[in-house]
């Protein structure tokens, strides 16, 4: 759907709509539909793309500021519609939910404003923004059905193809240049480098296995978009897990550990 099309509907002129568009980079919606998988990985720094101080007088402004609520609102509306459908198989989110997540956001933006001495800076000025947000919450959930259904060993040899770690190996190593993707965990693993892959790039174990359990899904209902984020971000691959997240973690660890054996 389109966002600035949307915007017009609205009310709002073009030009103000595309101006904070493209200082927020589109918004957490864009980050989340157009990210590789784990998409939810992509929420990681929650709602730190909102409090860039340098635009806080512009997006201040009349027009703009209803653009940057609009932006704000949409995004935690396909955050929130996309997991409350995936829990409840039905996109009519409760309002006080997404109201509880823009009071968050506009805090964290009067706290920022304090402690840089910003005047004037953005404030709610919509009481309700009446339109339908539903396909915009159909596109994240169809992106979620399609993380679900991913291939957990070819994601991660992906991933580990364009890492930082096999990145260093081909610059120390001749013989890594020629590594092809469906190697690159056996590459990582021969050169003893795979413990260092993981740490590195344990979060997208976590967030993956957030999704495929929606667990994630579950505490953004119950508790909030940072505390999701916050309880992710904190896991760990247990040698004796318990719970259906923790043992789907542990199930994409020994995945990802039989890809990059290269004694078969």
């Amino acid at each position: 759907m389109d966002y600035i099309a949307l915007s017009e509907a609205l009310g709002i002129e073009k030009d103000k709509a595309t101006y904070v568009y493209k200082r927020l980079n589109g918004g957490y919606y864009i980050s989340l539909y157009y990210s590789k998988p784990p998409i939810l990985i992509s929420l990681r720094n929650w709602p730190l793309l909102y409090l860039k101080k340098k635009y806080f007088p512009k997006f201040s402004q009349p027009g703009y500021n209803e653009e940057f609520q609009l932006l704000v609102t949409l995004d935690i509306y396909t955050i929130l519609g996309s997991s409350y459908f995936l829990i409840n198989n039905e996109y009519n989110v409760p309002h006080k939910l997404v109201n509880k997540e823009l009071e968050g956001v506009y805090y964290a933006i009067e706290q920022v404003a304090k402690q840089e001495s910003i005047y004037p800076y953005p404030t709610m000025s919509i009481d309700n923004i009446d339109t339908d947000l539903t396909p915009f919450i159909k596109d994240i959930v169809e992106r979620r059905v399609r993380d679900n259904k991913e291939d957990i060993a070819r994601l991660f040899q992906s991933i580990a193809f364009n890492s930082t770690v096999m990145e260093e190996l081909r610059k120390n190593y001749p013989w890594a240049k020629t590594i092809n993707e469906n190697n690159s965990l056996k590459a990582i693993a021969l050169s003893n480098k795979f413990e260092d892959f993981i740490k590195e790039y344990s979060n997208y174990i976590f967030y993956l296995a957030a999704e495929k359990t929606f667990l994630f899904d579950k505490i953004v209902i119950d508790q909030g978009i940072r505390d999701a984020i916050n309880y992710v971000e904190k896991s760990e691959i247990k040698e004796n897990p318990s719970t259906d997240y923790e043992k789907e973690i542990t199930n994409i660890y020994n995945i990802i550990k039989a890809e990059a054996n290269y004694i078969d």
